[in-house]
C-alpha cells in the first residue's frame, strides 16, 4: 500500500497496524516527524519526497487522500501518475479525491473562529486562511494546535482548483 502525501500518517499506520506493508511518502519533514510518533508507525516505511522517490514495491494499491491531487502542480501531475503506475503491480489500483472546481469550496476554507475537535492525539484546535492567488490556484495556510501539548503545526500549501487529465500511462 502506498500513501502519497499522507499528512499526519493516520491511514498508513492503520494499514500497518492491520499487518499490511505500508509506504508513506510526503514532502513535509514536519508531517513525517509527526507521523513517526503514531502508534504502529514503525510498521510504515516513511519516505521524504514526492512520487519520484517511490520505491518499486509492486504495490496492490496507492492512495492520495484529502486534497493531495490539488497540491501537485500541473507540470508534475502526469509524471506523478506515471510514477504511481510504475510502483503498482499489474492490475493495481490508484484512488484519489478531487474537488469539483465549479463548487468553489475554497471560498469557505478561511475560518474567522477556531474550532476544536477530539482526535486520537487529544483535542485539536484548527483554523485557516485561504485566498485565490491566481486564477485556478488557491493558497491555504492551515494551523493545527494540539491542546494537550501546546504543539502548533502550521503549513502553507498552494493547490489547483482544477485538474486536467489525459489518457496514457
Amino acid at each position: 500500500m502506498i500513501d502519497l502525501g499522507y499528512g499526519t500518517g493516520s491511514l498508513a499506520v492503520s494499514f500497518a497496524a492491520a499487518g499490511l506493508t505500508a509506504v508513506g511518502i510526503d514532502p513535509s519533514e514536519t508531517m513525517i516527524d509527526y507521523a513517526r510518533q503514531r502508534p504502529s508507525a514503525d510498521g510504515v516505511t516513511w519516505v521524504v519526497g514526492d512520487s519520484r522517490t517511490l520505491p518499486v514495491i509492486d504495490a496492490e494499491f496507492a492512495v492520495m487522500t484529502g486534497n493531495v491531487a490539488q497540491h501537485i502542480p500541473d507540470g508534475d501531475w502526469q509524471r506523478t501518475l506515471a510514477d504511481l503506475h510504475h510502483a503498482l503491480r499489474a492490475g493495481g489500483i490508484l484512488a484519489f479525491r478531487s474537488r469539483n472546481p465549479a463548487a468553489g469550496a475554497w471560498h469557505t476554507w478561511s475560518t474567522s473562529e477556531r474550532s476544536v475537535r477530539e482526535t486520537a492525539s487529544g483535542p485539536l484546535e484548527e483554523w485557516s486562511e485561504a485566498e485565490e492567488i491566481t486564477p485556478g490556484v488557491v493558497r491555504l495556510v492551515a494551523h493545527n494546535a494540539f491542546v494537550g501539548t501546546g504543539e502548533l503545526l502550521t503549513y502553507t500549501n498552494s493547490s489547483r482548483t482544477q485538474r486536467t487529465c489525459s489518457s496514457g500511462s
